[in-house]
Parts: C-alpha cells; structure tokens; sequence
C-alpha cells in the first residue's frame, strides 16, 4: 500500500439503509484520493460491488451473530486473518454498539473514529438527514458537496443478471408500473415491525391501483414471503408482478428503473428506490422523516400521527412499548393515492 496516499476502512456491516446513507461520504473520501476497504456483510457486498473504487472484506454477519460462541469465534477469526497487519490512515467504525469495535482492533490506525451517543461530534443528531450526518462524523465539510444536502451514490458499474421472471422486460402499460414494499423493516439484529403501514392497506392500495390502470409490483427479500398470504387472490390478477424474493439488490435497483413509482415505508427498499430513476412516495411513523427520508426530486415522505405526543419514538436501537403502530395507520389510502398522483402530475 502506498504510503503517501491516504487509506480508509470503513466498519459498516448493515442495515441497507445506513450502508446507502454512508455511501456519499465514503464517495467524497475516494474523489479526494482516498484507498477505500468496506468490512461489509453478505447482504449489503452485492450492493458495494457495483462501486469498483471499494475493496470489499465481507462477514458473514448471520454467524456472527447467530451461530453461538463457537460460530462467533470462527466468523470473527476469518475477518481477523484478512485484516491482520493491514494499515491505515483513518479506521472508522460506523456503528454505535462496541462490540464492533473488536472487529477492527487488528488493524493499525493513525486515526480511527466511532459512533457514540455520548459524544455530540461521534452522535447522528436527530432530526437531520443522516447522509448529511455520517458526512459530518467523518469529516468532511460542505465543499466536498456539491449540494450539502447529500444526495445518495447511483452505482457507476451495474453487472446486474438478467432479471427473473423474464416478463419484467414487457410492460402492459410502459410508464404505469408502480412498486409497493409491503414487508421488510428488519435486518440481522432485529426486527421493526411498528414502522410498517399496514398490510391491509398495502392491498387496498394494489386493487387501488390496477383500477387506475397501473401494474403493480411486489418486492421485498426471501423473508418477506409471508405477506402472499394477505394479498391473496389479488396476486393472481392481471398486472400485478410478484417479485417478492427474486431479486437481489442490483436487480432490484433495475427493477425500480422501471417503475413510475415506489410507495414504501422506512425500510431499507426506501433506499435502493431513491437511488433509481424512479418517483418514491415513503410513510413514515416512529421514525423521524428528516432522519431518513432521502433529499433528491421526486422523492416525497408521509409522517403520520401529526396529533400524536408519543412519535416519534424510535431512539436509533429500540421503539417505545406500543399496542399498535397507531401513527401508521393514521395515513390512509386515500391520502397515499392523493400523494402518488401530486407526486406524477
């Protein structure tokens, strides 16, 4: 490694969401000269392939964090022998538990950084746009910008497989085709069911829809299977696509390409859709909108429960004790299509 050129490793294994918050920042750091390696996991290394400027170091988190202490140690061992003796100018661990820290503490460092909710310059302040935040955390400044709302990173190497079923490629109304993301709102650690709208609505929605003479798509990953049920006989109609579990993450950012729309709740799909050529209408709850609702045109959030004293109440780990994700079921279909059609007028 060239001494004289400055070398970054970035610690951020998931979730999707912060990973393509992160990106711009990582971005800025390698237009400045800088050698960029990711410790990423399994999920997320299909996405950071498609950026030929970052080494990947991948984990297999799912051990890591699964697979008991014997498990444990195999995983964390592998990640040690490929980082062994390697050094760099700055190792950032872009996480808040410190457990990852452990990660990393083979390496040699001259510089090495952290999230910690105890320090306000190592902290994602709340209510701002997290992009914008991890830019800040690492250093940089507006200058670095071009628009100091950060927009996120479009792949610039897409080897992206032929899509599956091979029927994606035909529109029965080119131009019309929205995606819902009915599921999703998990990652390894944990799940967040309250920041989902309802499933129920989600299926209104859809016959909503094809009744305005859209397509629409489902999609979601493997584990998301569940929500067929709910949908029912509305998945054999024509003119809905059940992508759910087909696609991995490059060919689901083809997959909003296609698409007019993506309506979706704050999960990691809200993401990839941004990224995309197409218009992202997202609801929001729990969560803060201005955390996480991506800055680009075309891309509109919904925060329910405006009357509600208990939202948001996420804290970056854990929500509050809720009976119900009441501020979610506060937006109502009718309000989802007003938006869609305010969104492509």
């Amino acid at each position: 490694m060239n001494a004289d050129r400055e070398s970054v490793l970035i610690l951020r294994l998931g979730a999707i969401g912060d990973v393509l918050m992160l990106l711009p920042a990582v971005h800025a750091l390698h237009l400045r000269g800088a050698r960029i390696d990711w410790v990423c996991g399994t999920v997320v290394a299909p996405w950071l392939a498609m950026y030929p400027w970052i080494n990947r170091i991948q984990v297999d988190e799912q051990q890591l964090f699964h697979a008991g202490r014997a498990g444990q140690a195999k995983a964390l061992l592998a990640l040690w022998r490929q980082l062994a003796g390697r050094r760099y100018t700055l190792c950032a661990v872009m996480q808040y538990d410190r457990r990852y820290r452990l990660l990393s503490s083979v390496v040699r460092a001259r510089r090495t950084l952290h999230l910690d909710k105890n320090l306000r310059s190592r902290q994602l302040i709340e209510g701002r746009w997290h992009a914008n935040e991890y830019a800040r955390v690492l250093g940089l400044a507006p200058d670095d910008f071009h628009d100091w709302n950060v927009r996120l990173v479009r792949p610039e190497q897409q080897n992206i497989p032929e899509l599956a079923p091979a029927t994606w490629g035909v529109q029965l109304n080119p131009g019309r085709r929205v995606a819902l993301v009915p599921a999703g709102a998990k990652n390894v650690l944990r799940e967040g069911a309250l920041r989902r709208w309802p499933i129920a609505n989600y299926v209104t929605l859809a016959q909503e829809l094809l009744a305005s003479g859209y397509e629409v798509v489902l999609t979601g990953a493997e584990g998301d299977a569940w929500v067929r049920d709910h949908f029912g006989e509305v998945l054999h109609l024509t003119g809905v696509w059940d992508c759910i579990g087909q696609t991995s993450l490059p060919q689901l950012l083809a997959l909003y390409d296609t698409c007019e729309a993506v309506i979706t709740h704050d999960t990691g799909s809200l993401h990839v859709a941004a990224t995309s050529n197409a218009k992202v209408l997202a609801i929001f709850g729990p969560t803060t909108m201005g955390n996480f609702l991506p800055r680009r045109a075309g891309v509109k959030g919904i925060w329910g429960g405006e009357r509600l004293p208990c939202r948001p109440c996420y804290d970056g780990r854990d929500f509050a004790a809720c009976p119900r994700n009441a501020c979610m079921e506060e937006t109502t279909v009718p309000r989802v299509m007003a938006e869609l059609q305010a969104l492509l007028a």
